[in-house]
């Protein structure tokens, strides 16, 4: 069976069926197309490994532009865009294990969002989720371009598996891998990128974040990988990610995954399941100590990709019980690829059921460029109680998203 992942982030990237997403040795470029010179210049370099002492070099990216019809719940309109690059230097002992090291760095523009996921202009206290990023009683960041290190990790591979020390992944990100989808940037589950202001729905086990930590994945067997992280200090705040408001201690991640693929009936299935555990240092009467659980299960078929998802969290707050689950469906015909994706969202502590739909195509092209099209759906529906406007609010947008892999 021909399976094509785009991964960018340690799977953070959407699956793709059925076209050729292989990394391969590129020339440099820059910003192909007249509609990414216009709004960023990105190079890509050859990935063909360099040497430096006993490490080979790998240098890996990419870099995506995001063009969407007006919404009247932003404060930074479009273009947005966000680019990644890694480097990675290993070098292998005689025994055979692997070791060194990855950096990687992000930068962003997005919708003022600042790493939270929706401003709610409420009156009352003051308040952050957690996971759902929902935030309330303060001034919303206007927003505008920012970079962070999004990976500085040193690590350690053996026969019996991984070890890893510094900011990156936690054990979540490390074994959920992406729901099947068309795009990078664009999500009905918590895209890079939201143009519509209003996107409220989350499944990714997120609590412990880019900070730094301490995880251990082992080797898969029988299709079973399990993995763990320790994170001594939660805060932090960056493009994706912000608690800044919540003085978050300790985060304890488990994650168990399984990947087994069926090659005569080109059938492939993956699963995972995930918990994570944080300590608030001062709860007092709006906060408590985060949990949170999520599963998801992947199904490929051919050029045919279908995932499902759920999460359930406190979102660290008293009376903040948040549910979230999504649905995607994609399917590849040679350089294209078709997709549908689904979610919903309630919120207990602001009352508020969240949901979003979109659909969308988009093409590959030799040289690592791809590009684009759908239309998205983004509404939010408040209880009577929660909110001193409107108590529905919506948008619809048709959106052009346009990239480069290296």
């Amino acid at each position: 069976m021909t399976r094509d992942i785009v991964e960018y982030s340690n799977r953070c990237a959407p699956l793709v069926a059925g076209s050729v997403f292989s990394k391969t040795s590129l020339k440099l470029a820059c910003c192909a197309g007249a509609l990414v010179s216009a709004v960023v210049c990105t190079p890509t370099f050859a990935q063909d490994s360099a040497s430096l002492g006993p490490f080979d070099l790998t240098l890996e990216g990419e870099a995506d532009v995001l063009l969407a019809s007006h919404s009247g719940y932003v404060h930074q309109d479009t273009p947005y865009f966000d680019a990644q690059v890694r480097l990675i230097a290993e070098a292998i002992t005689e025994k055979g294990w692997r070791w060194g090291t990855r950096l990687g760095v992000e930068a962003q523009r997005d919708n003022g969002r600042r790493g939270s996921r929706l401003f709610l202009d409420e009156a009352g206290a003051a308040r952050s989720g957690l996971i759902s990023g929902y935030f309330s009683g303060k001034a919303r960041d206007e927003g505008g371009a920012e970079a962070q290190l999004s990976i500085a990790q040193a690590y350690l591979k053996t026969p019996y598996g991984e070890v890893r020390v510094g900011p990156g992944e936690g054990a979540a990100r490390l074994e959920l891998e992406a729901m099947p989808g068309v795009f990078r940037l664009m999500r009905a589950d918590q895209g890079l990128i939201d143009p519509s202001g209003l996107a409220g729905v989350t499944t990714r086990n997120t609590l412990s974040g880019f900070a730094p930590k301490v995880s251990v994945q082992t080797q898969r067997i029988f299709g079973f990988r399990f993995s763990g992280a320790y994170t001594p200090d939660g805060d932090q705040c960056g493009p994706q990610i912000c608690t800044r408001d919540v003085d978050l201690d300790a985060v304890y991640d488990l994650a168990l995954s399984f990947d087994y693929t069926l090659r005569p009936q080109d059938l492939r299935l993956s699963a995972g399941i995930s918990a994570s555990w944080g300590e608030i240092e001062d709860t007092g009467a709006l906060y408590q100590d985060a949990w949170i659980y999520s599963a998801q299960g992947v199904l490929e078929h051919g050029t045919w990709a279908f995932g499902v998802a759920w999460l359930s969290t406190n979102d660290g707050l008293m009376q903040g019980r948040y549910d979230a689950y999504t649905a995607s469906l994609t399917y590849g015909v040679g350089d294209w690829l078709y997709g549908l994706e689904l979610a919903e969202s309630d919120h207990s502590a602001w009352d508020m059921t969240s949901r979003s739909a979109q659909i969308g195509l988009s093409r590959w092209f030799d040289g690592g460029f791809l590009i684009g099209t759908g239309v998205a759906y983004t509404q939010n529906d408040f209880g009577v109680h929660s909110l001193k406007g409107d108590l529905t609010r919506e948008t619809t947008q048709i959106f052009l998203e346009t990239g480069l892999r290296f």
